[in-house]
């Protein structure tokens, strides 16, 4: 089965494969042969766990999940022009949701619902974004990484995070900012080190990567262009079409 992306909830790791359709197994057994259908009748775009729920966009609408249960999706959130959320962990949680068009919005994650209404965060237009620590960077569509502190009281009060190469995405983990540029290397950086303070993390033709959180263990799929998938503190290996081979520790 090829893989586009993966999550982390607990003991359970998340998949979207290549059709868009949902699947689960256990951490303690990864194999290829073990993923059970969780979602079939929708086409899923991104999963994101967060505390007991787990979050997710099927054709640009966003939808809920709680207390286990994967069979009854919810509507979660106003809109049906979404590609990307994120979630910010200060205080009670802010919902970042980026649009098809790049625009990017701000509510409160605690009484969220189809009738509450989202704010402007950003003047600018991205193309991804991700927040952690209590703050929030994004991927402009002028290959720039910006980054604002979450709760922001100006949608314009962005600067700019990195410089040097023309930058792709973005993800935060454990004190660490993780970027993808153009020429597909995976590069990282401490959160507060300077913008020049870039270190090549893996040099290989990537072409996505992602990084999950399980309790305190590090997972991260990236999917090259070619040859195996490599991952950065988790070792796992996908073979070319994104099926997972084995696990294997690394440091990335």
């Amino acid at each position: 089965m090829a893989l586009e992306s993966i999550a982390i909830s607990g003991s359970i790791i998340y998949a979207i494969s290549a059709d868009q359709k949902l699947y689960k197994q256990h951490l303690s057994n990864l194999t290829i042969a073990s993923w059970l259908a969780v979602s079939t009748d929708r086409s899923w775009s991104q999963i994101l766990p967060y505390r007991d729920a787990l979050y997710g966009i099927s054709q640009n609408s966003i939808f809920k999940a709680t207390g286990g249960n994967m069979t009854e999706w919810s509507p979660a959130a106003w809109g049906e022009q979404w590609k990307q959320l994120a979630i910010g962990d200060s205080g009670e949680g802010t919902v970042y949701g980026l649009s098809t068009e790049g625009k990017l919005y701000q509510q409160a994650l605690i009484g969220m619902s189809t009738e509450t209404s989202w704010q402007q965060a950003s003047e600018r237009a991205f193309l991804q974004v991700a927040a952690s620590g209590g703050k929030i960077y994004g991927v402009s569509t002028d290959n720039r990484i910006y980054m604002q502190s979450e709760g922001a009281s100006s949608s314009s009060s962005w600067s700019q995070a990195a410089s040097g190469s023309t930058w792709t995405s973005v993800l935060l983990s454990g004190g660490m900012l993780y970027a993808l540029s153009a020429d597909e290397k995976l590069s990282r950086r401490a959160v507060d080190g300077s913008m020049n303070s870039w270190t090549t993390a893996f040099d290989q033709g990537f072409t996505s990567f992602a990084i999950q959180r399980a309790a305190y263990t590090l997972y991260s799929l990236a999917i090259p262009a070619s040859s195996a998938g490599w991952c950065i503190e988790e070792m796992r290996f996908f073979d070319p079409t994104g099926g997972l081979l084995s696990p294997l520790r690394g440091t990335g």
